[in-house]
């Protein structure tokens, strides 16, 4: 495989094919999920080979979560951007605390 990077016009990111890829396949795994989910739950109205068969790509489409945590890791960790510990947080903590902050107290009430 070929883990080539291009430039893109607009501020010159570079941009990995390798990422792009995993994040559609990600995407339709997540989507899978979703689909799934709803089978799943309904046990008592399903027939049970389409409950089976449900739970089974339902169980087994359970990575795309991890994937998505392992890209967003290998791009901070592959930016050159990453400064110390403080800094980084301290420029992410709007971005963070102000809507975990928000969505806590809208599901507490």
């Amino acid at each position: 495989m070929n883990f080539k990077s291009i430039n893109t016009e607009v501020g010159e990111k570079k941009r990995y094919i390798f990422v792009d890829i995993l994040r559609i396949v990600s995407i339709m795994g997540v989507v899978l999920i979703h689909i799934t989910t709803t089978v799943v739950t309904s046990s008592g109205t399903v027939d049970f080979g389409s409950w089976t068969t449900a739970l089974f790509l339902n169980s087994y489409s359970r990575w795309p979560t991890l994937v998505f945590i392992m890209v967003s890791g290998y791009l901070l960790l592959n930016s050159s951007k990453v400064g110390n510990v403080k800094e980084f947080y301290k420029r992410r903590l709007d971005k963070i605390l102000i809507p975990l902050v928000f969505w806590f107290t809208f599901y507490y009430f």
